[in-house]
């Protein structure tokens, strides 16, 4: 009996007899935006599985066309270089464990541990997962009400991408008059989101400044600001360059019917990151062309990073003068605002992906740019210098202003 191997298929379905469907990973819709894969034979050709699913989909629409999705993974020299990197990290950890779990039975403390067997045992899951999972309270200083901003924004993250990703069930009549709705566009207009995290950033990072205030001569010593970015860089840079290592390894290893039906751009995907990672490591991934971004979503880590560099300008204001501090911040919005008019007056953006306009240019231009998002962060150090500065006073506001704050 000769075997039957399987392979996957996604069917572009629409209601026109004329019929295109792209072959080179272009998700632009032709008419209606339907997509869906299935797990198939190899024998059968591309027209039997259209006519198969013309007879029997229930679906009121016409397969059109089908296209036979096939991506062998061939392993390469990184491949195996990064996978002996991270068995080495995974058995470092494990071991780290294991002599933090029998030092911690022994009742062996911090004093006992030499300078080698501390960074050693930073690698143990033992005490980290203790750090991350506690739930003791926080330490004197720390701002409560950040988690639950946090969480909040999160949460609108998730539903923004989650109807992103179900703009186009099975039933479609519902999706054309999803954008007439008013608040629906608190799902559509969730870029928003973003800029409150934009907002946390620029407020931790203020905070922290000021809650232990630096000399004048801390202020102006250029070491200082170096170990300022030092700092940043080499917390960032090592968990997000591993990331994107296991990305280009792994992720084209994620094959089948759901990858089928979005046209497989993780292959697409990862051919960008082995073009262009290193744009990454220098934190301007949201510049230049943003289909060959590596990792698309890393955008946000990219503009947070260019905000912190020009963050020191209004540190130093701050410092010297709340009101010279003021006025810088107030600057740096009306020209980010202003930038937003010009670009939108010049190009004719939409206000958001489903808008009226060129889309492409609204992602070029204004979604991923550090001198559109600087508004939040910027209102973020403000916020964040009161805080440090002000934060222990009570402060009585009447009713009316406290329901407009």
């Amino acid at each position: 009996m000769t075997p039957i191997t399987a392979t996957w298929s996604w069917c572009l379905i629409k209601d026109s007899k004329k019929c295109h469907v792209d072959k080179n990973g272009d998700s632009t819709p032709t008419t209606i935006f339907w997509r869906s894969a299935v797990c198939m034979p190899k024998d059968c050709d591309e027209r039997e599985i259209s006519t198969i699913f013309n007879q029997i989909s229930d679906i009121p629409f016409t397969a059109c066309g089908a296209h036979c999705s096939s991506f062998p993974v061939q392993k390469t020299p990184f491949f195996w270089i990064f996978t002996i990197f991270m068995a080495i990290i995974i058995l470092v950890a494990l071991a780290s464990t294991l002599v933090d779990f029998l030092l911690d039975s022994h009742g062996k403390t911090e004093k006992d541990r030499n300078l080698a067997l501390r960074i050693f045992l930073t690698f143990s899951f033992w005490t980290n997962a203790e750090i991350i999972l506690s739930v003791k309270e926080q330490k004197p200083g720390f701002i409560k009400c950040l988690d639950c901003i946090r969480f909040l924004s999160m949460l609108w993250v998730v539903s923004g991408h989650t109807i992103s990703g179900i703009m186009f069930p099975d039933v479609l009549l519902p999706v054309t008059s999803f954008t007439k709705h008013f608040w629906n566009h608190l799902i559509l207009n969730a870029f928003f989101s973003v800029d409150t995290f934009f907002l946390l950033s620029g407020i931790v990072v203020a905070y922290l400044f000021f809650k232990n205030p630096l000399k004048k001569s801390q202020i102006t010593s250029p070491i200082t600001w170096i170990l300022f970015y030092v700092h940043r860089y080499l917390r960032l840079t090592p968990p997000l360059m591993i990331f994107i290592g296991f990305y280009i390894a792994y992720s084209e290893y994620i094959q089948g019917p759901t990858a089928a039906a979005g046209l497989n751009s993780i292959t697409y995907a990862v051919n960008g990151c082995k073009k262009t990672w290193w744009r990454n490591l220098l934190y301007i991934n949201n510049f230049g062309d943003s289909t060959q971004a590596c990792y698309g979503i890393t955008w946000y880590i990219a503009v947070d990073t260019q905000l912190y560099l020009i963050a020191p300008i209004i540190l130093i204001a701050l410092w010297f003068s709340i009101i010279f501090g003021f006025l810088t911040v107030a600057a740096g919005c009306a020209g980010s605002i202003i930038t937003v008019y010009i670009l939108y007056a010049q190009y004719h953006l939409p206000a958001d992906q489903f808008g009226k306009g060129n889309v492409l240019n609204f992602g070029k231009m204004i979604y991923q740019k550090p001198w559109i998002r600087c508004t939040p962060y910027l209102v973020g150090l403000l916020v964040g210098y009161g805080l440090a500065n002000f934060g222990k006073r009570r402060i009585r506001l009447n009713w009316y202003l406290a329901i407009i704050g």
